[in-house]
């Protein structure tokens, strides 16, 4: 395990504050953004409704946005990558058969749908080097296609695994990137080469030319002769 982080910035009550506050949307594009506020709205809407006839209008308004925005933090977070990565201070997959298979998971998945609104989804991290700690969480990018509307059904793509890694406990670090400039602004791609989970069409050779592939990273990853550091 790593040790962990100092200085005041990470000490865990300010983690605790900032990762509730702001819960990765300064991460997130504009599409991204947009999907999650609308999330938010309508988790907002059915707590008003629910609290409206038992509390006055300000108690109702307040009390409904810090239940929704709390909500938000944790199916619509990354609660569990925020224990393993930030803080250490625990994971629910430390064993890498357990790890690889949640991945695998993700593979089938978007193997059997062909979301057709996504062109790609790629991991990076310490994973693609063949790496895994106790404290390793899983850094995975979905490329959507053109257009706003592929961007916001990618959006809830997102979403809906980030809900689906909230359930089973696993450290999940997921955003959507729209294009090649985002996609290399926020990710080390010429140091890092990303390991492929899932391609469809012609962009996704576009904005990355070079990965590895699903399989090769597999052999690697679960190979004895691999680090496993604890």
């Amino acid at each position: 395990m790593k040790p962990l982080k100092e200085g005041w910035w990470f000490w865990p009550p300010i983690v605790l504050s900032r990762y509730w506050l702001l819960q990765g949307t300064l991460h997130m594009n504009w599409a991204e953004r947009c999907h999650r506020w609308s999330i938010e709205l309508l988790f907002f809407l059915c707590t008003y409704f629910i609290i409206s006839p038992y509390a006055g209008y300000p108690t109702a308004i307040i009390s409904s946005f810090l239940i929704a925005h709390t909500i938000c933090a944790f199916i619509n977070g990354h609660p569990f990558a925020f224990f393993a990565h930030d803080l250490f201070w625990f994971s629910l997959y430390k064993d890498k058969a357990g790890f690889f298979a949640y991945i695998d998971g993700i593979r089938s998945r978007m193997q059997k749908k062909t979301p057709r609104y996504i062109c790609g989804a790629v991991f990076f991290g310490s994973l693609v080097r063949g790496i895994f700690r106790d404290s390793s969480d899983l850094d995975i990018r979905i490329i959507s296609e053109n257009g706003f509307w592929n961007a916001f059904w990618a959006a809830n793509w997102v979403f809906l695994e980030r809900a689906r890694a909230f359930v089973t406990g696993f450290p999940i670090d997921i955003y959507m990137v729209r294009s090649k400039d985002e996609l290399y602004s926020k990710m080390d791609v010429e140091n890092e080469i990303p390991v492929c989970v899932y391609r469809y069409g012609n962009k996704f050779s576009q904005v990355l030319p070079e990965i590895k592939s699903f399989d090769s990273f597999k052999r690697a990853f679960l190979s004895d002769n691999r680090e496993h550091i604890r």
